[in-house]
């Protein structure tokens, strides 16, 4: 006997449930007159974190690893007035501090912490 047999035609055609999509959650670093703020920014691997850098002042910003934790990288381009996304962070990335430096279109340096937990 057929698992469809006795069936409503509307019970047939019922499709399974979505699985949900797991969603990201993007961590804001306010790039403004060189300044990154916060200066450390807390991200969880478990929770899929993902740093977003947004220029507040006009200024375009290169965004440099030495040793990225993200996927993408090591470098990120914040345009003026735009938002760059660090993508998802690295399978092998160790929960540790990740320094980076933000070098300005004006010349200005800086260098934050991207810290990288659990």
């Amino acid at each position: 006997m057929s698992p469809e047999r006795g069936k409503t035609k509307a019970e047939r055609k019922k499709k399974p449930p979505k699985r949900k999509k797991k969603l990201v959650d993007l961590k804001d670093i306010l790039l403004c007159n060189c300044v990154a703020g916060p200066n450390t920014r807390e991200l969880s691997k478990k929770k899929r974190d993902q740093a977003l850098w947004k220029s507040g002042d006009g200024q375009g910003y290169t965004i440099t690893f030495d040793v990225s934790p993200f996927k993408k990288g090591p470098q990120f381009t914040v345009k003026p007035n735009g938002t760059t996304a660090s993508g998802p962070i690295r399978d092998d990335a160790s929960y540790d501090d990740y320094e980076y430096t933000v070098d300005g279109d004006n010349g200005c340096h800086q260098d934050p912490v991207i810290h990288i937990g659990p």
